[in-house]
């Protein structure tokens, strides 16, 4: 009988180390998931436009964290919250489109999956200064949506106009 109780303390708690481990892993990255964009923001060498926006697919939703440019980089810090199974993102399936029609070219970024999606940071073409908003325009096998987004002063009210 007691070989019984311990055995199964014994198995509760390696699932509660294996859960805990889980969770922890499970949290969202830095602020802006790389060390070089953290020193470049403090160092007042690239500017922040918190977003904070969400965009549905399906059940699924992508959420705009933060915007992020560097001297001759755009940046989208974004999280992917997945609720229905059978599908993946990539954000290389966003179109991004400034106030006066030009397109902005994926040039790549990184992600890590979690147990609610993945989180991660992408970066475009430079986003030009004389900008007022941009359009991310998703379209994903037969998924499409888009979200506007204002490239107003940091701390702006970023409310779709």
């Amino acid at each position: 009988m007691d070989v019984i109780k311990s055995l199964r303390r014994a198995i509760i708690t390696i699932c509660l180390i294996i859960l805990t481990i889980s969770g922890l892993e499970s949290l969202p990255e830095s602020k802006y998931c790389n060390k070089d964009l953290k020193t470049l923001v403090n160092t007042k060498k690239a500017n922040v436009i918190e977003v904070g926006k969400e965009m549905k697919i399906d059940k699924d939703t992508i959420l705009i964290k933060r915007i992020i440019n560097t001297e001759d980089k755009t940046y989208i810090r974004y999280a992917f919250i997945s609720l229905e199974q059978g599908w993946s993102f990539s954000p290389g399936a966003i179109n991004i489109f400034d106030d006066k029609g030009k397109q902005y070219q994926y040039r790549g970024g990184q992600s890590s999956g979690k147990l609610w999606g993945q989180d991660g940071l992408f970066n475009i073409d430079r986003i030009n200064e004389d900008a007022k908003y941009i359009i991310l325009k998703l379209e994903w096998y037969d998924r499409k949506n888009e979200m506007k987004i204002s490239l107003g002063k940091e701390g702006e009210n970023n409310d779709t106009k």
